[in-house]
């Protein structure tokens, strides 16, 4: 399986998130976060293979957590989800160590086959995830 951790402080689009990855092969939504400590926290006990993030929320913000995530000796991917979809924002998660933002208005077509095509490469190559 494939394990997913859900970040986001909106619990409606937890909800829909978590609805849209339920009828997806070889994905499993190991936890929910709703921000950047619950997130650093659950993580380093559940060891997801993808964090998909919010990047502004309370306590602390989704850029600063994933700074924290990559420095693990084996960091899962994190994928940021946002409104914030300019060109600032792109870098920024970038620059932090994301993998790549995608904006919640572009989940259907964007964000579930990246991920149907992570689950296909995981399923491919040995060593490559780890949990």
């Amino acid at each position: 399986m494939f394990d997913i951790l859900l970040v986001d402080d909106s619990r409606i689009f937890l909800a829909s998130i978590r609805g849209a990855l339920s009828g997806m092969h070889g994905v499993n939504v190991v936890g929910v976060a709703h921000n950047g400590k619950e997130a650093l926290d659950l993580a380093e006990h559940l060891h997801p293979h993808l964090i998909l993030m919010d990047i502004a929320m309370p306590v602390l913000n989704g850029l600063d957590a994933c700074k924290q995530v990559v420095r693990w000796k084996q960091p899962p991917v994190v994928i940021f989800l946002s409104t914030h979809d300019g060109a600032e924002y792109c870098r920024a998660a970038i620059d932090v160590g994301g993998q790549c933002l995608v904006s919640k208005s572009n989940i259907v077509h964007e964000l579930l086959p990246m991920i149907e095509g992570m689950v296909k490469n995981a399923g491919t190559s040995t060593g490559a995830l780890h949990g």
